[in-house]
């Protein structure tokens, strides 16, 4: 993540550099969380929107959606664990190695 651009790389998707839209921002004091849209997304990238949060002081977990509307419905009743393609989300935790 850059200030005017934003790019996601991993072994299934990859998200070539684009500018974005800020749809989430934890409060300072409050733990880490941002989501973020891509504003254009070449063909091999699969999530419109990446979001983050953070679990603890060197952990988050980062969250794929494939749309905007996947995002925003996450936590509708059986939104979330439909076997739909258009409601699958990416879950992956990470480590910030020091």
């Amino acid at each position: 993540m850059r200030s005017q651009t934003i790019e996601w790389r991993s072994s299934f998707s990859r998200c070539a550099r684009s500018s974005y839209e800020v749809l989430d921002m934890s409060r300072p004091g409050e733990p880490g969380r941002m989501a973020f849209r891509f504003e254009a997304r070449n063909a091999k990238c699969l999530y419109e929107v990446v979001a983050l949060e953070q679990v603890d002081g060197t952990d988050w977990t980062a969250d794929g959606y494939p749309s905007l509307e996947a995002y925003r419905k996450k936590d509708a009743p059986g939104w979330r664990d439909s076997p739909l393609p258009t409601r699958l989300v990416l879950e992956c935790p990470m480590t910030q190695l020091r």
